[in-house]
């Protein structure tokens, strides 16, 4: 009994999102909650002090009525004035992922090709079908004035507005489904960096030998030079000793190696950890399996949580990288 009070929680609930509902921090979704009540409050506070100054002479006057009409219909007005020019639906950041019906098809691409000229066709096939397929949508929203990014490796469409909009686009013909695209509120300030105190190991590590990688590099001479390896994560520490001198970032003169759709970092930062990890593991010098490869990376998910378009922002930059601020439609290598 006591395992499955203390197991429900953890099967219902994500601990890392529930972390970031309850957090009271700067920023927080608790923080602006707080921040509405009290506002709400004083201003329910002002209303009552004005009617409490006011009640004898409007009950004299035979107002009182009339001012509550005048009251009801001001606060109605402000409601919706807020709600159309400052509010969104939902949480912050609240945005809508259309994908469309039609999806791109590879089945002319001559299967005979080397890797390097399918991958140059495949991009092609993908920027030409969302090209066309979207082309309706986008002057639609252009004339609206509704924000939008456009997507190729996936036939869609990240729209910013709310539920009218939304009703809209989910009756259009060409669209096949809308999901929620969530943002989360950027960090109130930087994190504060910690140096570590773990001392760079001087023999073979642990999960090298176990899976006999470190007799690959000895008897077949393959470490992973010449490959080059993609991350996808909360980002990458560029500086760490492990990883920070096979960036491939080093030996080229484009910004074609690092991709940060959600701060716009503009070199390798990580401000979780586990990205970082997770290259030292792939290509470390010390802690990882193909020590001689190469990375570039990119930022899916900065605080452990990501939404559909900052996946396929990352997958679209892997496929084909394109430099810092550039166009994945038209700069795509």
């Amino acid at each position: 009994l006591l395992g499955l009070a203390a197991a429900w929680p953890l099967m219902l609930t994500d601990p890392d999102e529930l972390s970031l509902v309850v957090s009271s921090g700067i920023g927080e979704r608790t923080y602006w909650v707080t921040r509405a009540g009290w506002v709400t409050l004083v201003a329910g506070l002002f209303v009552t002090l004005i009617l409490a100054l006011t009640w004898r002479r409007l009950k004299r006057d035979g107002s009182f009525r009339l001012a509550g009409k005048i009251i009801t219909a001001a606060a109605v007005v402000a409601v919706i004035a807020v709600y159309f020019v400052f509010g969104v639906t939902g949480s912050y950041g609240e945005r809508m992922f259309v994908i469309l019906k039609d999806q791109a098809d590879f089945s002319q691409i001559p299967a005979d090709l080397s890797w390097q000229e399918r991958r140059a066709q495949v991009y092609e096939v993908l920027v030409t079908q969302a090209n066309n397929d979207q082309k309706e949508i986008r002057v639609a929203l252009d004339r609206l004035g509704i924000r939008y990014t456009s997507y190729y490796l996936i036939n869609a469409i990240e729209v910013q507005s709310g539920p009218f909009v939304r009703l809209w686009l989910n009756n259009r013909s060409e669209v096949d489904r809308i999901i929620d695209s969530p943002m989360m509120r950027p960090l109130p300030e930087p994190l504060t960096s910690i140096p570590g105190t773990m001392s760079t190991p001087t023999d073979v590590t642990w999960n090298i030998s176990l899976i006999g990688a470190d007799r690959v590099w000895s008897e077949f001479g393959i470490n992973g030079e010449g490959v080059l390896v993609g991350v996808s994560d909360s980002g990458i520490q560029g500086n760490h000793p492990e990883i920070s001198e096979r960036y491939a970032g080093n030996t080229t003169s484009n910004s074609s190696t690092w991709l940060d759709p959600w701060n716009n970092t503009v070199t390798p930062t990580d401000i979780s950890g586990h990205g970082t990890a997770v290259t030292s593991v792939i290509l470390g010098k010390h802690t990882g399996v193909a020590p001689g490869a190469a990375w570039i990376g990119c930022v899916n998910l900065a605080r452990n949580l990501g939404n559909p378009a900052y996946y396929v922002d990352c997958m679209q930059f892997l496929l084909a990288p394109f430099p810092q601020g550039g166009d994945p439609f038209v700069d795509g290598d």
